[in-house]
């Protein structure tokens, strides 16, 4: 019984962080693709003066 808990615990650990190392790519991923877009839409507007 003891082992098959641990078990599910460990599975569950292990899943737990690679949802975060996913979400910490994704943040990356969408945190420069916003940053491009900022500096985009700030290109854009100087580009009249």
């Amino acid at each position: 019984m003891s082992s098959t808990v641990s078990k599910e615990v460990e599975r569950n650990t292990r899943s737990q962080s690679e949802v975060e190392t996913r979400d910490a790519i994704y943040g990356i991923i969408t945190g420069e693709l916003a940053r491009r877009l900022c500096q985009e839409q700030l290109m854009s507007l100087l580009a009249p003066l």
